[in-house]
């Protein structure tokens, strides 16, 4: 048995046996370390969207009648705006 088979092999073991246990299974490396690739970019996703709803909020309390936005309060969102935009083309950069 060559070495690849004896991986796949002990792969498919070990994949079984932790179904087994409810455990999740992450894709391995060549080298046999877990990718977390996947997980890394869905944290980012999940990053992205609560500051693009943080931003959605602002907006939406200074166009409520009889509220006013501070210049403070627009730079906050100008702010946060390029984070979020920083944030996309990190996220961007990590998929490719």
């Amino acid at each position: 048995m060559s070495s690849e088979e004896s991986n796949k092999t002990s792969r498919r073991t070990r994949s079984q046996g932790s179904n087994s246990r409810g455990r999740w299974d992450p894709p391995l490396n060549r080298d046999g370390t877990p990718c977390l690739k996947g997980r890394i970019i869905n944290l980012i996703q999940v990053v992205v969207i609560t500051q693009l709803l943080i931003v959605a909020a602002t907006i939406h309390g200074c166009l409520m009648p009889g509220r006013t936005c501070t210049s403070e309060t627009k730079q906050h969102i100008a702010n946060m705006m390029t984070v979020i935009t920083t944030s996309t083309f990190a996220l961007y950069a990590a998929e490719k």
